[in-house]
């Protein structure tokens, strides 16, 4: 880690990656926990924001290993100073530097059809929907209050354990390499 400045080191953003998810995994055994209590309003609204909470920080690991990869990727492009701060690298990627497909697409990230549901379904935790009730654009709140009983990111155990697995799995094609 010696030849690159940590803040563009892909292992600094795996660490990361891995430090919330474990937040994260700490927060959604308090949503179970709080499942199981006595139903009231103020219950009812700190599941609603552990529940969203969880998902935000589950989705930023996800966007901080996609991140990992691509600084793998520019690693030589860093040494030669070609990119020579995080700035450089997001440039590198379109976007708003939130989005997982411009990452996905531009470092040719392999993509199994249970890890492209899960970068589906918290895509829009990364980029509004841990922050904010609804999107930016019109169309899209639109389309959002419409939908009835749609299926989305999950808390569940399995659910969880798919988005260790894919960070992990990028993890070992770093480390392959």
């Amino acid at each position: 880690m010696n030849d690159i400045r940590p803040s563009l080191h892909y292992g600094t953003y795996i660490e990361h990656a891995r430090t919330i998810k474990l937040a994260a995994d700490e927060n959604n055994r308090a949503f179970y926990e709080l499942v199981n209590k006595v139903p009231s309003e103020e219950n009812r609204l700190k599941g609603l924001g552990l529940f969203r909470a969880s998902l935000l920080m589950y989705a930023v690991s996800i966007e901080l290993t996609l991140k990992a990869v691509g600084l793998y990727e520019e690693r030589e492009n860093i040494k030669s100073g070609k990119v020579e701060t995080f700035n450089d690298f997001l440039k590198k990627i379109p976007g708003n530097g939130h989005e997982f497909i411009p990452i996905i697409d531009r470092y040719r990230i392999d993509l199994e059809k249970e890890e492209r549901e899960i970068i589906n379904h918290l895509q829009d935790y990364a980029v509004w929907a841990g922050r904010f009730p609804f999107p930016i654009k019109d169309g899209d709140i639109r389309k959002i209050e419409s939908i009835e009983g749609a299926h989305g990111p999950s808390l569940s155990l399995e659910y969880v354990d798919r988005i260790d697995k894919f960070i992990e799995k990028q993890v070992k094609r770093i480390n392959s390499n």
